[in-house]
């Protein structure tokens, strides 16, 4: 077993929390669970025609914007790199794909640590992961 590299508290967010990745293509799916480093979200892709996912797939990505449905929150242009994107459920009769992507964050300025502290306080669950 490996051991967990990661180093901060991880919550549930609510059920209207999503994020867009990517710049060219963005992946738009919902938070699974968020720390101070990074998150870990859900999304769906067309599978195995989804162009957009095979040519975004070594992007790595750079940027991310976080928002709640209804534009309570959002916090934009946070940097981040991906370090996982792994296929969770396939479902059989269409061929979706339901995917986990992990992201880790970069490094945030001010205003943006400010807020994201923000939505970690009033956001999640307060449930650790």
């Amino acid at each position: 077993m490996k051991p967990e590299r990661r180093n901060q508290p991880r919550f549930l967010t609510s059920d209207n929390a999503f994020i867009a990745m990517g710049i060219r293509m963005p992946k738009i799916g919902k938070i699974k669970d968020i720390s101070l480093n990074g998150l870990a979200f859900e999304y769906l892709v067309n599978c195995p025609t989804d162009k957009a996912d095979r040519e975004d797939s070594h992007e790595k990505f750079s940027q991310a914007n976080l928002f709640l449905v209804g534009g309570e929150f959002s916090l934009t242009d946070i940097p981040c790199i991906m370090v996982y994107d792994i296929i969770k459920y396939i479902f059989t009769q269409s061929l979706i794909v339901k995917k986990q992507c992990g992201v880790r964050f970069g490094e945030l300025g001010e205003d943006q640590a400010k807020e994201l502290g923000l939505f970690l306080a009033y956001h999640t669950t307060g449930s650790e992961v």
